[in-house]
């Protein structure tokens, strides 16, 4: 996930692995390339498809996923491949049919700006309910372990925006049981606002 900032450059650049695809966001249709070496994650890949989909808030709704194309097969036959990149575009569920302005997005790019220290203690709700979502969705695969925690994000300051996007990174802490042992993962990415078709999305990279 590091230095892949510019997830925004998939909404107006077509990629030769594959045809981009139309997701729906209220009643406007936004087409969404899939990133070269990447592969739409699916139903087909049911435990991996399962886990990914507890790390989205309740108040959100997952676009489309991708991950990288060499994971794909482990993940087809069943398998939870470690995936080490991954791109989520999702959008709020209070925000599907709402029109946003080029100048009410300015505005909130302005309050992010002024409150991103903020963010991960507008978090402790969302946090504790997606650690019950992973622990029940690696209930529902089979795992041997379902504790999880998480730990609140670390939002550094916002370091790139265009008219149409603003992005800021994350550092994030996993801890679980592994064989009977604690253990954590360390995982950093990048949030990004976007305007697009005048909606509010959200990728995560």
């Amino acid at each position: 996930m590091k230095g892949i900032f510019l997830f925004v450059l998939l909404m107006a650049a077509s990629s030769a692995s594959a045809e981009p695809r139309i997701v729906g966001v209220g009643k406007v249709a936004i087409h969404v390339p899939t990133p070269a070496g990447f592969s739409e994650l699916t139903h087909a890949m049911k435990p991996l498809w399962v886990v990914n989909r507890a790390g989205v808030p309740a108040s959100s709704e997952q676009l489309i996923a991708f991950i990288p194309e060499e994971s794909v097969p482990a993940a087809l036959t069943g398998s939870v491949p470690a995936v080490t990149r991954h791109f989520r575009l999702q959008v709020g569920k209070d925000g599907r049919d709402l029109e946003i302005s080029r100048s009410m997005f300015v505005e909130l790019k302005k309050i992010t700006r002024e409150s991103w220290e903020k963010i991960p203690h507008g978090l402790k709700n969302d946090i504790r309910a997606i650690e019950k979502q992973y622990s029940e969705a690696l209930s529902e695969i089979g795992a041997a372990q379902n504790d999880v925690s998480l730990e609140a994000p670390v939002t550094l300051a916002p370091h790139y925006e265009t008219s149409d996007s603003y992005h800021f990174s994350i550092i994030s802490m996993l801890a679980f049981d592994q064989d009977g042992r604690p253990a954590s993962k360390v995982g950093t990415g990048t949030a990004v606002l976007i305007l697009a078709k005048g909606r509010i999305l959200y990728a995560y990279v």
